[in-house]
């Protein structure tokens, strides 16, 4: 998934990581902004849901961080990757979705007690629509050079 936001688990070391907080901080904004618009969230909703929704974001992106992690070190390492290594990524890479699921039952409740039915089903609606919206912002790379053409 390109969000929830992974990349504000962890912040890179390094000058750009004040660049990197701002852009986290007018991403989220802009992701608040769509969440009320898609959901019709009231005023007196909003405080408490996005206390509950982003605190799940924080944990999912945690568990996607040690993910990243992991899978860094084995190509950090290349050849010199050990079994252990592989292992831990590998672990890592396929209990990702078992820990997302258990994150999301955990703030089901939380956000059942802000949100109406309607609004509680359309979030993972709103949900995939701001990541549709973000990629139709950043459409794909163009290929490098000229395609060549297929002889017949």
């Amino acid at each position: 998934m390109l969000l929830p936001m992974g990349a504000y688990a962890q912040e890179p070391k390094g000058p750009k990581n004040g660049e990197r907080k701002e852009w986290m901080k007018k991403l989220r904004a802009l992701k608040h902004d769509y969440m009320i618009k898609e959901l019709d969230l009231t005023e007196a909703q909003r405080a408490e849901f996005f206390k509950a929704y982003d605190a799940k974001e924080a944990e999912r992106m945690a568990a996607e961080q040690k993910v990243r992690m992991a899978e860094r070190n084995v190509r950090k390492k290349a050849d010199a990757a050990t079994d252990a290594d592989y292992d831990a990524a590998i672990s890592a890479q396929y209990r990702l979705g078992s820990e997302i699921a258990e994150i999301e039952a955990k703030y089901e409740p939380a956000l059942r007690k802000v949100l109406t039915r309607r609004q509680m089903f359309k979030l993972r609606g709103a949900e995939f629509g701001f990541q549709r919206k973000l990629m139709e912002q950043c459409p794909p790379p163009k290929p490098h050079g000229k395609k060549k053409s297929k002889p017949e």
